[in-house]
């Protein structure tokens, strides 16, 4: 593991960075385009993952970088956070060719010296994506450590003397692609960047047709405070929560594991915003009737009358007065690649395959 992590160390500074240890496995990745914290270690769990989005000083960009091969539920956590995952491959092929680059050229001088500082949310800043290889164009939301999202848009950079960045993304929008832009729109966060989609899809990512969809939903947040007396019981069917139904279906949706956010930043690909084909007052009926039926207790009762047993079953319910509640019109974000022959959908926020079908040129996404 030292050794590994000295090599990492030395990949970084062979790239211009000034390394800084944070403790045993961490450390302090700075260069005056980009800053980053990296966490090093053999064994991840989703534990590391919230170590580095909690320790990212604001603006700063996070990597956990493994020995290990990271499962599906580790990379799907370390989407939702922010925070970008190196894996046993990926480390290697960084390594490599940093290394690589500093045994033909020699170590580039670090341009910062100086230690991180808490300072004020960055309202812009390189995308991880596009310091290490991808299109510059993109932006990748990362998280602040108050665990906010941060939606912020990455400028190309123009050529510079600067060492060659890592490689690590697969995919290239065409030359086409517009500039990345920030829509008013109150949608749930778009962790999911165009770079990660052949990995989700395992589709080939030479010829991939990319689009946004943003698809409307219904969130529901309640409060109920009931509470009933029966044969000397109380019976309490107080509880909170959210549900989403889809405002073109009608079905209950998946709450996503992060609160929706009143902007968000599409990258420069097509997209396009469905209308709700289900009104406010049909959803709210809907979603009241399931509210209510979830917090509904069948209560058995026994009773002896002489030598006979006597059971009663009552249904305690909320009324509708006891509900307090709030109906927001929302956005999921999901895109949609076509290529290989195949149609398919990804939740841009968790990243989890909705659906795979043949590719159709007249389909319709709901």
């Amino acid at each position: 593991m030292e050794a590994a992590l000295e090599l990492l160390h030395r990949a970084f500074n062979a790239l211009g960075f000034s390394v800084q240890p944070k403790d045993l496995n961490t450390f302090y990745a700075q260069r005056a385009d980009g800053s980053y914290l990296v966490r090093f270690t053999g064994n991840p769990s989703l534990t590391d993952v919230e170590q580095v989005r909690t320790a990212l000083p604001s603006g700063w960009g996070g990597i956990l970088a493994t020995t290990a091969n990271g499962d599906d539920d580790l990379r799907r956590a370390a989407r939702q956070a922010g925070v970008y995952l190196w894996d046993h491959e990926e480390v290697e092929r960084q390594i490599g060719r940093a290394l690589l680059y500093e045994t033909t050229t020699g170590p580039a001088a670090p341009t910062v010296e100086t230690a991180p500082a808490a300072t004020p949310a960055q309202e812009t800043y390189n995308s991880l994506g596009a310091f290490f290889g991808g299109p510059g164009a993109a932006s990748l939301p990362l998280t602040a450590p108050a665990g906010e999202w941060a939606n912020v848009t990455s400028k190309p950079t123009a050529a510079s003397s600067q060492p060659p960045a890592l490689t690590s993304t697969v995919f290239t929008p065409p030359a086409s692609a517009a500039e990345p832009r920030t829509l008013a729109l109150f949608s749930f966060p778009l962790a999911v960047q165009p770079y990660d989609l052949p990995t989700l899809t395992h589709l080939p990512p030479d010829g991939l047709d990319v689009s946004l969809v943003f698809q409307p939903l219904w969130l529901l947040n309640y409060r109920i405070d009931h509470q009933e007396t029966y044969r000397g019981e109380v019976v309490d069917v107080s509880g909170q929560g959210s549900l989403l139904l889809s405002a073109l279906d009608g079905r209950t949706q998946p709450n996503p594991p992060v609160p929706p956010q009143r902007e968000v930043v599409v990258p420069g690909v097509s997209y396009r915003v469905k209308e709700p084909t289900i009104d406010r007052t049909d959803a709210l009926k809907a979603a009241l009737a399931d509210v209510t039926e979830r917090h509904t207790r069948t209560v058995r009762f026994k009773d002896m009358k002489g030598e006979a047993a006597v059971v009663e079953h009552r249904r305690f319910a909320p009324a509708p007065q006891d509900v307090r509640y709030s109906m927001d019109l929302v956005y999921q974000p999901v895109w949609v690649v076509h290529g290989g022959g195949q149609m398919v959908e990804i939740n841009a926020t968790t990243g989890e395959p909705r659906r795979t079908r043949p590719h159709q040129e007249d389909a319709e996404v709901y």
